[in-house]
């Protein structure tokens, strides 16, 4: 399998997660996946005024990429 086609296959595995009417996967990948997430029905600060109440599946991905590293291996 390409990677390219292991990366979408592996966000579309994610996005199948969600609980949203339009489900979204995310994978952050560096030579191998560093982190991946889906849309999720929170805020993302509870003194938000805005009224949608969803993070982003990309945000998530980048959140969990941040925990699962540290600086010097983004750097490389």
């Amino acid at each position: 399998m390409k990677p390219n086609s292991m990366i979408i296959k592996m966000a579309r595995l994610e996005a199948t997660q969600s609980q949203h009417r339009f489900r979204v996967g995310a994978v952050v990948y560096k030579n191998i996946w560093i982190g991946r997430g889906f849309n999720q029905a929170d805020k993302t600060h509870p003194d938000s005024p805005h009224p949608f109440k969803s993070r982003h599946a990309e945000f998530n991905a980048v959140i969990t990429a941040l925990r699962n590293t540290n600086e010097d291996d983004l750097s490389k």
